[in-house]
């Protein structure tokens, strides 16, 4: 009877998920709210698990839904992130003589990959 009740609470999961999931879909300011809340760190927490998570292809698949120019926005998005990214490295070592530091920064592919 134990797995009757992790059944249960799949389906009931599966269930919420998919409502959330119809709600988001169609409300846009909502969707804005909660991303826009950095108590809730929705949006950090995705973004990580994309990074790191072993079901690559599963976030491939849905970015092939996206419309193409969809896909070129998060591209920039992610581009203007690094190049932030690269301005406080910068800024935080723009007095840093060493110059196997700046060798090694400056041959970082995840900084310049998306200029490309």
């Amino acid at each position: 009877m134990e797995f009757s009740g992790d059944i249960i609470l799949i389906q009931k999961k599966d269930i919420l998920t998919e409502r959330i999931a119809a709600i988001l879909k169609e409300d846009d300011p909502l969707l804005d709210a909660i991303l826009d809340d950095d108590k809730n760190q929705l949006l950090t927490k995705t973004l990580k698990w994309m990074g790191s998570t072993k079901n690559s292809d599963q976030i491939i698949a849905k970015l092939l839904e996206i419309q193409a120019d969809e896909l070129d926005q998060l591209n920039n998005v992610v581009g203007i992130a690094n190049l932030k990214k690269l301005l406080v490295i910068w800024d935080e070592n723009k007095n840093n003589n060493n110059e196997q530091f700046w060798q090694k920064t400056f041959n970082e592919p995840r900084l310049f990959i998306a200029q490309s």
